[in-house]
């Protein structure tokens, strides 16, 4: 289902406001879980927590991801608001912004108390102008009606800026599951789960919306081995050069028992925007080992695409005997070839899932964290060449007093040289160990590991009582890489005593003396007007546009246009065009050019044009002329196209087939040969030929 007509209705139904912040936000300085006794030593910048005031002691507040705006001003939170329990409970999305100290600034929210709505996954326009929240909603928890909503709120007050809604062709369940925006900032990607058939059909959806004004641009949709059988994405990213859109999750394959990693690219550009490039199937063991993929990254050139997930070492073992480990394999990005692939198992264990995926700005470590373990659950990191597979380093984290830990998520430094793993460390409930739901001593675990060498920087637990449960859920890192946010579900019933089952809290930790950021980024792009071959001596032009991230022209803007030997500055106009002309006056062949624009500080970033501008040999025209009272043969060479004479070329005159002389033209292009015999000769016999040049092709009269 397109825009308009749907979204919009619900966005003016249930949405409940988007409001300023309170006078006084709840920001805690530091709680007595900042350092616990050898287990910590970094203590949290500030900590502060959502808790609904509509719902009061009856409702929980969950947060599902953190992002962070592309100039480090503000921290976005999208979090699931519940109110009741078991099916009976409703639920909706609250928006959050906040402000670098904590203080927050406004709050949104959206979804009808009436119903289940549950936000998945946040994103910032490169511009830092809107907020892009996917999730879902129905009527309630069992209903088998799922309907997937994307909202843009605007990121000053959080207003509404646009709502979609997408309904598969089997009317069924359509759940959004993770989203991401073009690097240009102009298309929004949705990743979801949607019903075929109906709902024993479930497919991977990506939806382009374009991103300023909520149009359907395309949906794909890719049903795996074939139809009644579930095929779910858990991934999407897309490539830095914006080209090449990717999606991985579990994929129903051939075997009882049996999901395969299904990895599917896209298209994103011109009429073969949103079709399938390729796919790929990891099978892993056996036709009964299930595969089931969990995070995806590409790497920074855009070559290789990595899928990472937990993959059973045992055929035919579910569901009595599973022996589950980390594979992690490489595909080649534009053909889907697989290059490598690499299974991790630690000793005495048969429990290893990864959750999260990262590869360092310099494409030298590709890093996947998560669980491992038997009845005891650790932290696993371990990091691989990305190029070769090789395994580089690994590290098995679990506090001696605690037996679950879970890494949840995991960011590399924009500096490159810290990667940060965050989740929960818990004890389990007297009797069950290993399964942690709401257990008393919680806490959240950040451990900073030095991204060559796998050697711990640091190491944060945080719990507000000591008795509390932390579950983390994301994580963002500021883009001037000072400070790392995390968002996480927290039973604070300890430290209020409001009763409360979960409230939504939001903790920062200072992680480093500050980089510059860069710049939104801009787009410069050739005019389809715009020349790209000519015929030497002609003149030329060469037209650009200037953009921002969201695709607004950028008006005087200088760019520095350099071609040929000219080298000229030129400013751009209200629709953020440049244009230059030339005249060919280089020899034929492949010439280069370049536009670069600089940028302005903290507003647009640079951009640069690089192209190739063929010169071809310029065409001519030959005349001949009998002057017989002066016995004289003269030719005019002239340029093809203006008509100008062309000097200082070599004509050759003819009668029949016999070379009777050779004359050079003058400035204006005349070449004069003086016969004895002209008078005689038949003007129908004469002939003039120009041979040609590097510069201008033959012609004869």
């Amino acid at each position: 289902m397109k825009l308009t007509y749907r979204g919009t209705l619900l966005a003016a139904a249930f949405l409940v406001g988007a409001l300023p912040a309170p006078a006084t936000a709840q920001v805690f300085d530091s709680f007595s879980g900042c350092a616990l006794d050898g287990a910590d030593d970094k203590c949290e910048a500030w900590f502060t927590v959502y808790d609904d005031d509509e719902t009061a002691e009856l409702g929980s507040e969950s947060p599902v991801d953190v992002a962070t705006a592309p100039d480090g001003s503000a921290i976005y939170s999208a979090a699931r608001v519940t109110v009741g329990t078991g099916f009976d409970g409703k639920s909706r999305w609250a928006i959050l912004a906040y402000d670098t100290q904590g203080q927050r600034k406004w709050l949104a929210r959206w979804g009808d108390p009436a119903n289940h709505s549950f936000p998945t996954s946040i994103a910032v326009s490169p511009d830092g102008g809107l907020v892009f929240v996917s999730g879902s909603w129905k009527t309630d928890q069992i209903s088998g009606d799922g309907h997937l909503t994307t909202i843009a709120f605007d990121s000053q007050d959080g207003s509404i800026v646009w709502s979609a809604n997408y309904d598969g062709p089997g009317g069924g369940t359509d759940n959004a599951r993770e989203l991401v925006v073009s690097p240009d900032g102009r298309t929004l990607y949705i990743a979801g789960i949607s019903a075929g058939l109906d709902n024993s059909d479930l497919d991977f959806a990506a939806i382009a919306y374009d991103s300023r004004t909520g149009a359907e641009l395309w949906v794909t949709r890719w049903d795996g081995v074939g139809k009644n059988h579930t095929d779910t994405p858990f991934a999407i990213d897309v490539s830095s050069d914006g080209d090449m859109l990717y999606l991985t999750g579990w994929s129903y394959g051939e075997g009882e028992f049996n999901n395969d990693y299904g990895t599917i690219a896209i298209d994103t550009t011109g009429e073969d925007a949103g079709g399938i490039v390729w796919t790929a199937r990891y099978d892993g063991v056996g036709v009964r080992a299930p595969d089931q993929a969990s995070a995806l990254t590409i790497a920074p050139d855009d070559r290789t695409v990595f899928v990472t997930g937990m993959s059973d070492d045992v055929d035919g073992g579910p569901p009595f005997s599973v022996n589950y480990g980390y594979a992690t394999v490489a595909y080649d990005a534009m053909t889907g070839q697989q290059l490598w692939e690499r299974r991790k198992q630690w000793p005495d264990t048969n429990f290893n899932a990864p959750n999260s995926m990262t590869i360092d700005p310099a494409g030298t470590r590709l890093v996947v964290t998560g669980q491992v373990g038997l009845r005891e659950l650790d932290y696993g990191t371990i990091a691989y060449d990305p190029r070769t597979g090789e395994e580089l380093w690994s590290d098995r984290y679990g506090f001696q007093d605690y037996d679950f830990e879970f890494a949840k998520d995991i960011a590399v430094d924009p500096r490159g040289d810290t990667v940060y793993v965050t989740g929960v460390s818990a004890k389990s409930p007297p009797g069950v160990p290993g399964i942690v739901l709401y257990a008393p001593n919680g806490d959240q675990l950040t451990i900073a590991y030095d991204v060559t060498t796998g050697e711990k920087r640091w190491l944060a637990r945080f719990n507000p009582s000591a008795t509390d449960f932390v579950s983390v859920q994301s994580m963002a890192i500021s883009p001037d890489a000072t400070k790392i946010y995390t968002a996480a579900s927290i039973d604070d019933q300890n430290w209020d005593g409001d009763g409360d089952d979960l409230q939504a809290g939001f903790i920062a930790y200072e992680i480093g003396a500050g980089i510059p950021i860069p710049a939104p980024p801009t787009t410069l792009e050739l005019l389809e007007s715009s020349e790209t071959e000519g015929q030497y001596s002609d003149q030329t032009t060469i037209g650009v546009r200037l953009t921002d991230g969201s695709g607004d022209p950028i008006a005087d803007a200088e760019l520095r246009f350099e071609f040929l030997d000219a080298a000229d500055s030129l400013i751009t106009d209200v629709d953020g065009v440049a244009t230059m002309t030339y005249t060919l006056e280089e020899p034929p062949g492949e010439h280069a050019f370049s536009v670069t624009y600089e940028g302005e500080e903290d507003t647009h970033g640079s951009a640069r044009i690089d192209g190739i501008y063929t010169i071809t040999t310029e065409d001519t025209v030959l005349l001949l002329e009998v002057e017989r009272q002066t016995r004289t043969l003269s030719a005019t060479l002239l340029d093809g196209d203006s008509g100008v004479g062309v000097a200082e070329r070599e004509v050759l005159f003819y009668f029949k087939e016999q070379l009777i002389g050779r004359a050079t033209t003058d400035a204006s292009g005349v070449a004069e040969l003086r016969d004895e015999r002209a008078a005689a000769r038949s003007p129908k016999q004469l002939r003039a030929i120009f041979e040609g040049d590097t510069f201008f092709n033959s012609s004869q009269s």
